[in-house]
């Protein structure tokens, strides 16, 4: 009798432990690709890049990224790795460096050149034209795409994980699977909570962000 109540608690909080995994590789795979792909993002220019042929490089590999589905990325690492979260890992990574590619290069695009040009008739070498000229232009809308990525990046290790990249996802296919609907149940109402919790925080972020831009 008093084992009851201990077993039921520890059932209620299950659910809290698997969303926080899942919520902390979300973030760390998000981390990720936008680490590996900012400054690719900005050398995908030719006027910023040392080389015209890496700016080449950079549009043909953002390109292919973005257009694989991830559903495809999930499915080979998970012949390559195995089924597990490491295997989702890699694919939200992978899926996220092409997403910023473009987001990142669609910002820088929009740079007004005039700046840039000052900061270069100066004497300015690349990346000082990049550090003052470039960011300082592009970082409001580089961040209001950051928030949007995350957002896109949660729900997509929500979705993955059904196909064995691990997190929650796995967990509520097994519960349907085994017709344990109590605790699927209850993961699909933290799910719905976690989501819709990450995408005001994310609106809130982005709309600050772009109103101070306009302020400015």
């Amino acid at each position: 009798m008093c084992c009851r109540p201990i077993s039921v608690s520890c059932g209620r909080i299950q659910p809290f432990q698997k969303h926080a995994r899942n919520l902390g590789n979300g973030v760390f795979r998000h981390f990720a690709g936008w680490h590996h792909r900012f400054v690719p993002g900005v050398f995908r220019f030719r006027q910023y890049c040392p080389r015209k042929i890496c700016a080449i490089y950079y549009k043909i590999f953002a390109c292919f990224e973005r257009v694989t589905p991830s559903l495809i990325i999930i499915l080979i690492f998970i012949i390559a790795l195995g089924i597990g979260s490491f295997a989702g890992t890699c694919a939200l990574i992978v899926g996220t460096i092409g997403t910023f590619g473009k987001l990142f290069s669609d910002a820088i695009e929009q740079v007004e050149r005039g700046p840039v040009d000052a900061i270069y008739s100066t004497g300015a070498n690349r990346l000082q034209a990049i550090r003052y000229g470039i960011l300082p232009q592009a970082i409001p809308s580089i961040i209001a795409n950051w928030f949007y990525a995350l957002d896109v990046n949660i729900r997509l290790a929500i979705a993955l994980g059904i196909f064995g990249g691990g997190g929650i996802g796995f967990e509520l296919y097994m519960a349907m699977k085994v017709l344990r609907y109590k605790e699927a149940l209850a993961m699909i109402f933290f799910t719905i909570i976690l989501v819709s919790s990450i995408e005001k925080i994310s609106d809130y972020f982005r709309r600050r962000i772009i109103n101070n831009t306009r302020i400015s």
